[in-house]
């Protein structure tokens, strides 16, 4: 959801060559389910990117914790869905690639992966996933080759 991340941008696509669910933590919900549901059976999407962020307001916050800030941004004082905060980044990348890929009304052959991108410097990494755990690691990725 945040307004500072180019979604189409970082993996090099152009308007129209991407569905883009956005929501608070990038975590993957019933209603974005449901739009992968109708994207992959309908409109033949086969890949799925998790990209979650640093500086996230969500990234070590508790349920709590993102409840008080609501009241303090002068919300309501009681709050009747999951805020979803999470403590680490990868691992949060982790449980939602491991629930997209274990989702039993998409097709079994979408690929998806996670990611995780760095506000600061515009770097993306990939998260490998351990999906028995639902953990992840962050690893590097590779430089794009020097034009020349």
């Amino acid at each position: 959801m945040d307004a500072r991340i180019p979604p189409l941008a970082l993996f090099g696509m152009q308007l129209g060559d991407a569905h883009v669910l956005r929501n608070a933590g990038g975590r993957v919900t019933p209603d974005v389910v449901r739009s992968l549901v109708v994207s992959t059976w309908t409109m033949g999407t086969r890949r799925v990117a998790v990209v979650h962020h640093t500086a996230c307001g969500l990234l070590e916050g508790s349920p709590g914790d993102v409840a008080r800030a609501i009241r303090t941004g002068g919300g309501p004082d009681y709050v009747p869905i999951p805020l979803l905060g999470f403590a680490d980044l990868a691992d949060s990348v982790a449980e939602d690639v491991a629930a997209i890929r274990g989702e039993r009304m998409l097709p079994r052959d979408v690929a998806v992966r996670g990611y995780v991108l760095d506000v600061a410097t515009g770097g993306l990494q990939e998260v490998e996933v351990d999906e028995r755990r639902r953990r992840g690691t962050v690893r590097a990725m590779p430089e794009p080759p020097a034009e020349g």
